[in-house]
């Protein structure tokens, strides 16, 4: 939407980002593992309990699917604003050795500010490829939810909504002010 990605990367790079994401969430399964068994314990009938080590859950079963939908859409707005703002070197300037520390401190503003409703996924990657992982693993309800059936298409496709809200902003309200070199 902003032009700064050929069109025809795209699909290499959200694969690329969908498969990270799910190769992650086989680490972490291996890594709780005994975890996962001392919870779960010895049957490891799979349960809501552990279910959301891999992908995020709402933290109230009655949640407003629409206060849910705008924190995901808001979360990523926002992140794309600051990643946009700190690598734009017509805006700030900022020392590329400090992007990484800037973005890595706005994503954590943001979880900690965003966290408690919907757990923040805000990249369609990070919660969608662990949701497969644990519906393959065997966790019940990993995609309908435990009372909040259509849970799961809000932090897989409305961070995409959120993503071209943020260019936008950052365009309209940031990069269209620069003078011409």
């Amino acid at each position: 939407a902003l032009r700064k990605l050929d069109i025809k990367q795209l699909p290499v790079y959200v694969l690329g980002q969908f498969l990270g994401a799910f190769f992650a969430a086989l680490v972490i399964w291996g890594i709780y593992a005994d975890g996962i068994y001392f919870r779960e314990g010895e049957t490891l009938d799979y349960t809501a309990s552990t279910v959301g080590i891999f992908a995020s859950y709402p933290s109230l079963l009655k949640a407003n699917l629409g206060v849910l939908a705008m924190d995901q859409i808001l979360g990523t707005a926002l992140l794309l604003l600051i990643i946009l703002a700190v690598t734009d070197g017509r805006n700030m300037n900022v020392n590329s050795s400090l992007v990484p520390l800037l973005i890595g401190l706005g994503l954590t503003a943001i979880h900690l500010s965003f966290g408690f409703n919907a757990g923040c996924a805000i990249n369609p990657a990070r919660d969608f490829a662990p949701r497969l992982v644990s519906l393959m693993g065997g966790w019940p309800n990993t995609f309908t939810g435990e009372g909040l059936g259509g849970w799961w298409w809000i932090p897989t496709f409305l961070p995409f909504v959120g993503g071209l809200i943020g260019g936008a902003a950052y365009h309209f309200m940031i990069e269209i002010h620069h003078k011409d070199d």
